[in-house]
């Protein structure tokens, strides 16, 4: 009884810390907010329980209060649900770009090149995470098409770089100003509060999974999975 009583007395504590911190105060955002935050709620301020900090230093876990059986069966769920969804942006894509001029890929290329101007081959390819063969053959069809323009390396004649040409920053554009309506269906009808915490929880698992997707390409999976998975956490080695 004595330890529910703690636990309550905690609750309230990190509401407090929650109120501060939060544009919107409401239960359901602070539900989201102590999943997120629980190695503090278990007693760990500083981020010293064995859920953050092992996750913060690229290790995953299951060794908070659920049960390993639990943890596995949600982590299941995320990476389902995260595979369905990249399945219907697919078929949007599909639907989007069969009349236009240029393909979901191609597209994807532009959009890199429109937030870094100038970028090498390699880096537009790696950006985009296609296979070599892949990007190399894009860029080249954008280049054919005169949507892009190729540019020496000013530090190596031998390197190519790549940047729109006026065609192509005329064409990213108009697509890019129709496809917003897309993106806005795929994130449906949620609250900024929720899109803000969404893209943020993407965005750390794209920094995590870049990591391991430069590694991959020299190591195999199963040491990628005793590098950042705990066997503890039921993972067979």
């Amino acid at each position: 009884m004595r330890n529910e009583y703690n636990q309550l007395i905690e609750l309230i504590r990190q509401w407090g810390i929650f109120e501060k911190e939060a544009e919107l105060a409401d239960l359901e955002t602070f539900a989201v907010w102590v999943l997120k935050n629980k190695s503090s709620f278990n007693g760990h301020p500083n981020g010293n329980g064995n859920g953050h900090e092992n996750h913060r230093n690229g290790k995953t876990n299951g060794n908070g209060n659920g049960h390993p059986e639990h943890l596995h069966a949600l982590a299941t769920n995320i990476n389902w649900q995260l595979l369905r969804l990249a399945r219907y942006s697919e078929l949007y894509m599909k639907a989007f770009f069969k009349d236009e001029k240029i393909s979901f890929n191609e597209f994807r290329v532009l959009a890199v090149l429109a937030q870094h101007t100038l970028l090498k081959k390699n880096e537009v390819i790696n950006e985009n995470l296609f296979e070599t063969t892949t990007g190399t053959t894009i860029i080249k069809n954008l280049v054919e098409k005169n949507y892009l323009e190729e540019v020496e390396d000013a530090n190596d004649k031998r390197i190519k770089r790549v940047r729109f040409s006026p065609l192509g920053r005329v064409l990213y554009d108009d697509i890019n100003g129709r496809f917003s309506k897309i993106n806005l269906l795929i994130t449906a009808n949620l609250s900024d509060h929720e899109k803000g915490s969404l893209s943020s929880s993407l965005g750390y698992l794209d920094n995590f999974h870049a990591k391991i997707y430069t590694q991959l390409k020299q190591e195999t999976l199963n040491n990628l999975l005793e590098q950042y998975v705990f066997s503890n956490n039921g993972v067979e080695h």
